[in-house]
């Protein structure tokens, strides 16, 4: 009898040993509880902030992308204005070299046939002192 009452007080002494290691752990493992609830918390507390945050940069690309549209859109609007005001232009300038380029073949030819009346005058004109020597 002696020998088993030893044995059970052996028993209990671990028993008791296991049950404090037991209750160190829970103790440790509701800390770590309490510990990861916090941490969890906070972690939704950022995580709130920074879908506000990101709320408000998703609202400031919509905005510039509509600005960058509409201001792309009058882009292209200013550029064909100018494409079509160049042309124009161009077209002017071609126009008034033409009629330059006319004028001075006309003018030209004018001289041609003033130069051509003045050579048939003179000839005329000396054929007539030639002339007038034998009439």
């Amino acid at each position: 009898m002696q020998f088993k009452k030893i044995k059970n007080e052996e028993k209990l002494c671990a028993l008791t040993e296991e049950n404090n290691r037991l209750d160190r752990e829970n103790k440790h493992l509701k800390n770590e509880e309490v510990r990861l609830k916090e941490v969890v918390q906070t972690q939704n507390e950022n995580m709130k902030q920074l879908q506000g945050h990101f709320c408000q940069l998703k609202s400031q690309l919509d905005k510039q992308n509509i600005v960058v549209e509409v201001l792309s859109k009058q882009l292209v609007r200013l550029s064909l204005y100018l494409l079509l005001y160049f042309n124009s232009v161009i077209f002017f300038i071609n126009l008034i070299n033409r009629i330059f380029f006319y004028t001075a073949y006309v003018f030209r030819t004018k001289l041609t046939w003033i130069y051509s009346i003045e050579s048939i005058s003179n000839q005329i004109h000396s054929c007539k002192k030639y002339h007038s020597k034998y009439i």
